[in-house]
């Protein structure tokens, strides 16, 4: 459930979707490009990793903090993503 929640929340972020038809490649601006959702999105994701990094600093349980160290990474992924 948590890792849905984040996948649902970094696709909010996708500046654009590609497509690839014939050899030509189209490149569409999503429709939260010009509002605030984006911004909004993002600062809640970072709070949200921040909460997590807490978390996993705290728990004990080996699989619990696999788990909220792979959230947080993807989170990470998705604020800073590699050019």
């Amino acid at each position: 459930l948590q890792k849905s929640y984040v996948s649902s929340m970094v696709s909010l972020l996708a500046a654009s979707s590609t497509s690839t038809s014939g050899g030509v490649t189209t490149t569409v601006a999503a429709p939260n490009d010009k509002s605030d959702v984006k911004s909004v999105v993002r600062a809640h994701l970072a709070s949200l990793r921040a909460e997590i990094n807490a978390a996993a600093a705290g728990t004990a349980d080996q699989m619990s903090k696999y788990h909220l160290q792979d959230v947080s990474k993807r989170i990470d992924n998705a604020l800073n993503p590699k050019d």
